[in-house]
Order: structure tokens, then C-alpha cells, then sequence
């Protein structure tokens, strides 16, 4: 009985080292396949990271693209409120320069139909000045005093009326100018 205690006691020393062996085996394959799980965990991980740092360069790419295109379409709308502004001013000073334009041409034909006329009035009392002259120098020997003083006197007359139109003219242009002011 002693032997059989004995063989029993190392038959359960065998055992339980046994258990103990198959134990740790069998925990160091948990921590064999727990280390794998944790290795592949950690894998997930910085895969996951990584897949998070390209999204966040991306997304970081994209707002910077973003903001590029907005300051460059702001910076083109203004440009072009600004072209639209001078293009305005342009377009108002042409009407402007038109108008002129159409000012000058309307005194230019003025110009040409008061020398027209200047010239159609100072045209007759020069004609009978002129004609009155030659008469007397051609003459003036034959014709008799009387009709040498008449002469005279129309030729008096002639030169003042010309030299009275002259004058009106001056006034007038002079008016014109505004270089002499009316007195009230």
C-alpha cells in the first residue's frame, strides 16, 4: 500500500507537472497567438493611422487647393469690377468726347456761316469803296469839283461804314470771347 501511496504520489507528481507543462504550453501558445493578435492589432493600427494621416493630407491639400481657387476668383472678381468700373468711365467720357466733338463741329459750321456772312457784308461797301476810288484815280481831272466832292463824300461814307461794320465785328467777336463783360 506504501508503494502503491508511493507510485500513486509520483504518478500525481507526474500528473500535475504534466498539467503544469501543458499549462504553460498551452498559455505560452495563448501568448504565442495573443502576441500575433496584438502584432496584427498594432498592424490594424498603424494602418488605420496611416490611412487617417493621408486623409488628413489630403483634406489639408484640398482646403489649401480650395482656398487657392477662391482667393484667385476673388482676386478675378475684383479685377473685373474694377475693369467694369474704368470700362464705365471710359464709355461715359466717350459720350462726353462725343458730345464735344458734336459742339466743335456745330461752332465749326457756325465759324463758317458767320465768316460767310462777314465776308458778304464787308464785300459791298469795299465793292463801291473800290469802285469810287478807281473812278476818282482814272477821272479825277475830268470830272468837274462838284461831282469830285460828291464822290468824295460817298467815298467818306463808304470807308466809315466799312470801318463802323469792322468795329461791330470787333465788339462782337470780342463778346464772343468773353473777353469784355457787358456793363448793366
Amino acid at each position: 500500500q506504501a508503494e502503491k501511496k508511493l507510485i500513486q504520489a509520483e504518478n500525481n507528481h507526474r500528473l500535475s507537472e504534466l498539467r503544469v507543462t501543458f499549462e504553460s504550453e498551452r498559455k505560452e501558445k495563448d501568448n504565442e497567438v495573443l502576441r500575433k493578435d496584438n502584432e496584427l492589432k498594432k498592424m490594424t493600427i498603424l494602418r488605420k493611422d496611416a490611412f487617417i494621416w493621408i486623409f488628413i493630407i489630403a483634406f489639408a491639400f484640398t482646403a489649401v487647393f480650395s482656398i487657392m481657387i477662391y482667393t484667385r476668383f476673388e482676386s478675378k472678381k475684383r479685377a473685373n469690377q474694377r475693369l467694369e468700373k474704368l470700362n464705365n468711365k471710359i464709355v461715359k467720357q466717350n459720350k462726353e468726347f462725343e458730345k464735344l466733338n458734336k459742339d466743335l463741329e456745330n461752332a465749326n459750321r457756325e465759324k463758317d456761316k458767320i465768316f460767310s456772312i462777314i465776308t458778304h457784308e464787308l464785300r459791298n461797301p469795299l465793292y463801291w469803296f473800290q469802285n469810287l476810288t478807281e473812278m476818282l484815280s482814272l477821272r479825277y481831272t475830268k470830272m468837274p469839283p462838284e461831282k469830285v466832292q460828291k464822290t468824295l463824300g460817298a467815298l467818306d461814307e463808304s470807308a466809315k461804314n466799312a470801318f463802323h461794320l469792322m468795329d461791330n465785328l470787333l465788339h462782337w467777336s470780342r463778346s464772343r470771347l468773353n473777353r469784355i463783360t457787358p456793363v448793366i
